[in-house]
């Protein structure tokens, strides 16, 4: 029968029960209140004598912790003590704070590292998030707690911030129910937002405003503009990186994977970019860089982010005017406020590839080919792009190494070509 029982020198109570198989267990269960003390014995003894699978042992925790008064680390200690008598095993760590540790040493034997940097990233968010609440067990966290991070994120950062966060979150979850540690996951059924009109604001370059940049652009700068355009709209963090082994002048054409979707692509070189890589200097070295500034700048950030790139592009649109410099006086809001999103950046010279591309009359096919977006309409396993197509559709492009051509009477044309 379960009792209760306190040293004359201690002012806490401890708990006796017996096992299934006779056993007398005896353990401080920190409390000082008897009443409670003696509740918890019998629910363990009924516990202990009924049997007790892992994931009710993660439940029991719970239980002890609001019903007895106990500390849930001393209630998740006392329950795994139990589950290791009549299992033979040690209960695994449950609190959120462990398991995500845990979560995380996997995940980085088993995703990229600039992955892995995202996941320790948002976990660390949502661990100071719930603060002291990161001690609970993991079956105590309810959707209600997941929604709240998620709009607690929202209030300062994009919405395509938010939902990658709550993405992981939901794996994280998703990880720890398939492990039997949570009964289901609970981050499963909070919805991502919709999307804002902040990706709406992006759009393409027009022809005056993107010989505006190449005009202020140094050389290295003006390289990467006319790759990233040409090359069919890639992105920063791509053209950043190309290697000489990625260029193949003899040919004329550029060959690489995409780090963002893994696609292979081999775009021929327009000629307006051939004249301009030719002109770099160049190394008898596949693998040495073709635009090593670019490439520097990215080592220097631990997550190999575009970051730095992106706010010298920036630099580049300011001194185009083609934006606002950006303040760097306070305002009281702390650097993880809001940070208002740009007509253009250096991806807008997607949208300008994909617009333009299709203004002159090339086929849809062929545009998704070279930019490399996945459509369940047109799929890669249905078509297949020759590169003499290829190059046909790129020497109909504007050369934007060329003189501007004379405004018609004497006006510019600021028409916008919307994709």
């Amino acid at each position: 029968m379960a009792s209760v029982w306190r040293h004359p020198k201690s002012k806490y109570w401890s708990v006796c029960y017996t096992l299934a198989d006779g056993r007398r267990v005896k353990e401080s269960a920190k409390l000082t209140n008897r009443t409670a003390a003696q509740r918890l014995a019998n629910a363990l003894e009924s516990e202990a004598r009924a049997g007790l699978n892992e994931r009710d042992a993660r439940t029991l925790s719970a239980r002890l912790h609001e019903r007895s008064g106990l500390s849930e680390h001393h209630a998740r200690k006392m329950v795994g003590a139990l589950f290791g008598r009549l299992g033979g095993r040690c209960l695994a760590a449950a609190s959120v704070a462990d398991y995500c540790a845990q979560w995380l040493a996997r995940k980085r034997a088993e995703v990229a590292p600039a992955t892995a940097q995202k996941y320790s990233e948002v976990t660390r968010h949502f661990l100071a998030f719930l603060g002291d609440g990161a001690q609970r067990d993991m079956t105590t966290i309810t959707s209600r707690e997941v929604a709240a991070f998620r709009d607690d994120m929202a209030a300062r950062l994009s919405v395509g911030s938010v939902n990658v966060a709550l993405k992981i979150v939901r794996i994280v979850f998703g990880d720890a129910a398939k492990a039997k540690l949570v009964s289901a996951n609970e981050a499963a059924s909070v919805p991502i937002l919709k999307a804002s009109t902040e990706r709406a604001a992006r759009r393409p370059f027009t022809d005056a405003e993107l010989r505006r940049v190449l005009a202020v652009a140094p050389p290295e700068w003006r390289a990467l503009i006319l790759t990233g355009f040409y090359a069919g709209g890639q992105r920063l963090g791509d053209v950043a990186r190309f290697t000489w082994q990625n260029v193949d002048l003899a040919n004329g054409e550029m060959r690489f994977v995409t780090r963002k979707t893994h696609r292979s692509q081999v775009i021929p070189i327009a000629p307006p970019l051939f004249a301009c890589l030719a002109a770099l200097p160049s190394s008898d070295d596949p693998k040495a860089p073709v635009f090593p500034r670019a490439l520097a700048s990215l080592g220097a950030s631990k997550t190999g982010n575009v970051g730095a790139l992106s706010n010298q592009f920036r630099e580049l649109l300011v001194e185009a005017g083609l934006a606002e410099a950006r303040e760097h006086k306070r305002k009281g809001e702390g650097r993880s406020a809001r940070r208002a999103v740009g007509e253009l950046s250096f991806h807008s010279l997607r949208h300008t590839f994909t617009s333009w591309a299709k203004s002159v009359g090339i086929g849809a096919a062929i545009v998704q080919d070279m930019v490399g977006h996945d459509s369940a309409a047109i799929s890669d396993h249905y078509t297949t792009i020759d590169d003499a197509t290829k190059r046909t559709a790129l020497d109909s492009l504007p050369d934007l190494t060329a003189p501007a051509e004379a405004p018609k009477n004497g006006a510019e044309n600021r028409s916008r070509i919307k994709s």
